[in-house]
């Protein structure tokens, strides 16, 4: 006769007051209704057992803060001391769509939002005047010669990516990020990322973004941009600014 054996309960330490709290304010960020209208928006709809979006939320963030790299094993061994056993794979598929990927980073958007407004961050200084200031970098990264189809690059025989990332200096957070193959270029994949200026930013970008349509831009939509130029760029003043008002020259 074969016997089953059956698996030990998992084990719940006692959670810390840090951990307490940050669940409470978890708690009252993401609302139900507010997981409701994420998944909606975002069509993130894992099965509301015991791997409740919710759930998964509370387990990457308590990772993040915890400092540990975020494998699917560690990940899962936070899940299961919190909420009890999940399998592996279930596991793995919760996070392995495209749904969830969007589904999280607005939940970051969201509790990233509330904690700067939450804790009044503000510049300060000569950057005092702007709402924020962005900086936004194109970084090639080279891949496996596996990825020469899909990624390829600039050299024959060689294959990479490119990434456009945005930073902001008020929260010193990774805003959003962007990858595709080496030779894109720069200003087409900032586009993707941000499709129109915001009013009182000042933007920072790179030398790869030189286009004087950007400028024209940011100035019928009240933004701001220091931009590093060649050497050899013709740039015509149009105007300068004082103390009290811009001045034509």
């Amino acid at each position: 006769m074969k016997t089953r054996a059956t698996r030990p309960a998992a084990s719940s330490p006692e959670p810390s007051s840090e951990a307490e709290a940050v669940e409470e304010q978890m708690q009252r960020t993401f609302t139900p209704a507010v997981i409701d209208e994420l998944r909606t928006v975002t069509g993130y709809n894992p099965r509301q057992r015991r791997g409740t979006a919710f759930r998964l939320m509370l387990t990457v963030v308590e990772g993040f803060l915890a400092g540990q790299t975020l494998s699917f094993t560690s990940l899962r061994a936070i899940f299961v001391r919190r909420f009890g056993f999940m399998r592996p794979c279930p596991f793995q598929k919760r996070f392995k769509q495209e749904s969830a990927a969007a589904f999280f980073r607005a939940a970051v958007e969201r509790l990233v939002a509330s904690v700067v407004s939450a804790a009044g961050l503000t510049l300060s200084g000569p950057l005092g005047r702007f709402a924020d200031v962005r900086i936004y970098d194109g970084t090639g990264q080279r891949v496996p010669p596996r990825g020469r189809d899909a990624l390829p690059a600039c050299m024959k025989g060689k294959a990479g990516t490119k990434w456009m990332m945005g930073y902001s200096i008020k929260t010193g957070l990774l805003e959003h990020g962007l990858c595709d193959a080496e030779t894109a270029s720069e200003t087409p994949l900032w586009r993707k990322l941000v499709p129109m200026f915001t009013r009182g930013v000042f933007y920072l970008f790179d030398l790869g973004f030189f286009e004087r349509a950007l400028f024209a831009s940011a100035r019928a939509a009240g933004a701001h941009v220091l931009m590093r130029l060649k050497s050899t760029a013709k740039v015509r003043v149009l105007s300068h600014a004082s103390a009290k008002c811009c001045r034509p020259v």
